[in-house]
Parts: structure tokens; sequence; C-alpha cells
């Protein structure tokens, strides 16, 4: 059985399968005058990532959520890239 850094490490590495991130992306944002937020190879990024969570949850709510994943492994001792 994995310690708690071992799985938090494991959590920050996983990438989903099966998302349609782009269409995803899509519904969050319909209209870009720059063009669609999604990149192709954003759906291959860690789902702790901001080129997977700016797609899935918009950027507001990607930069709050890898926020307090830093504190979580910051609190930790876990060394990431966050």
């Amino acid at each position: 059985m994995m310690d708690t850094k071992e799985s938090i490490k494991e959590l920050l590495e996983w990438i989903p399968e099966g998302v349609p991130l782009e269409e995803i992306s899509k519904v969050n944002y319909p209209v870009r005058r720059f063009g669609n937020v999604f990149t192709t190879g954003d759906d291959k990024c860690p789902l702790f990532s901001e080129a997977y969570l700016y797609n899935l949850l918009g950027k507001e709510d990607a930069r709050t959520l890898l926020a307090l994943m830093r504190q979580l492994c910051k609190s930790l001792g876990i060394e990431n890239d966050l």
C-alpha cells in the first residue's frame, strides 16, 4: 500500500482517458476572439495541469484548484511543478 505522499504524487501524474476534453472546452468557451482554448495535446496532459484544467473548468476555477493542490503538496512536503 502506498503512503500519502506517494498517492498524491501518483494523482498529480494521472492522465484521464476517455474524457472529450476538446468538446468540453467548446462548451466552456463557445465564442473566442482568439480561437479555441483547446490545443492539440491538452488531453494528453495530467489532470492537475493548466492545459487540462483550463479546458475542463475554465481559467479561474482551474487556478483555484491548482493553488489548493499546491498548498496541500507544500503542507505535506511534496515537491511539484503545479
